[in-house]
Order: C-alpha cells, then sequence, then structure tokens
C-alpha cells in the first residue's frame, strides 16, 4: 500500500510541476517593497508577527503572482504566497495590503499594487473544526456574531 502512496504523490508532484514549473522558470518581477506590520497577521499559511519585511511580487503567468516576503535580518523567511490577480477589481492607486480582523486574528486578504494596477487576493486556510465550534459555543451565548474589521497596511514600494 505503501508503494502506492507514494507512486500517487510522485504523480501528483509531477503534475503540479509540469502545470506550474514553465510559467515559475519564466517568473518577472512585478515590485519590489517593504511594509511594517503593526500586528501579528496570517498570510497564506504563514504567521508573521509585528514587524518590518521585504516583499517581492513575481509576475508567472497571466493572473498567477507569487509573493516573497521576509525579515531584514532574514530571521523570518523567505515565505513564498501564492496570489491571484482579481481581474474584477479597480485598485485606487494605492500600495496597502488588505487584512480582515476578527477578534486577534488578522488575515491578509489582498496586496494593493497601485503601481502595476492590479490587486492581488490571496486565500486563507479555513479554521480547525474544534475552532469552528468553540467560537459557535462562545457567539451562541453571546447571542451575538463577531464582525470582521478591516485593517490597511501602508506597502512602500522600491522599484519595478
Amino acid at each position: 500500500m505503501k508503494p502506492i502512496r507514494n507512486l500517487a504523490t510522485l504523480a501528483a508532484v509531477a503534475t503540479m510541476f509540469a502545470t506550474f514549473g514553465a510559467s515559475w522558470a519564466s517568473a518577472q518581477t512585478a515590485a519590489q517593497g517593504n511594509i511594517k506590520l503593526p500586528f501579528q497577521a496570517q498570510w497564506g499559511s504563514a504567521i508573521l508577527p509585528p514587524g518590518s519585511y521585504q516583499l517581492d511580487v513575481q509576475s508567472s503567468g497571466d493572473t498567477n503572482r507569487v509573493v516573497k516576503v521576509w525579515t531584514q535580518n532574514k530571521e523570518i523567511g523567505p515565505v513564498v504566497i501564492l496570489g491571484v490577480v482579481d481581474q474584477n477589481a479597480s485598485p485606487n492607486g494605492s500600495n496597502a495590503l488588505i487584512c480582515m480582523r476578527r477578534r486577534s486574528t488578522c488575515v491578509v486578504r489582498t496586496l494593493e499594487l497601485g503601481i502595476a494596477d492590479e490587486t492581488i487576493t490571496f486565500t486563507s486556510p479555513k479554521p480547525h473544526r474544534i475552532e469552528r465550534e468553540a467560537r459557535a459555543r462562545k457567539n451562541h451565548a453571546k447571542g451575538s456574531q463577531s464582525v470582521a474589521k478591516i485593517e490597511t497596511v501602508p506597502v512602500t514600494i522600491s522599484g519595478k
């Protein structure tokens, strides 16, 4: 059974590289910059503590974007986050991270790049089932739903 599972994993990885490999290999830098997170943020599957970060946005196909984030002293990162350009969004010309805050959790939802005239969206992992059940019990006991708050963090773009 184990050889079949290993073969299936190998086939899945090979398919992924065949699909995305060419576009990743030809990735071009769309923007580079700095960001100062004033709070802990979940970006993709990474949890980033408050602090100053550098970022590099690479174009890898029509709508695929690869964002690399790291601290200046390389204590954290590089963290690689995959995003997709939102074709329906119209950025307002600013360069900023848009985060959704619910209680103590802040999740990066989009990166607006006014310099590139695009908005990149990111997915966030779903909360674990136990977390969802605990929240539901807490909300039921309170009789209210939590409201998401939008946080905007400026991004300083240093080049394209």
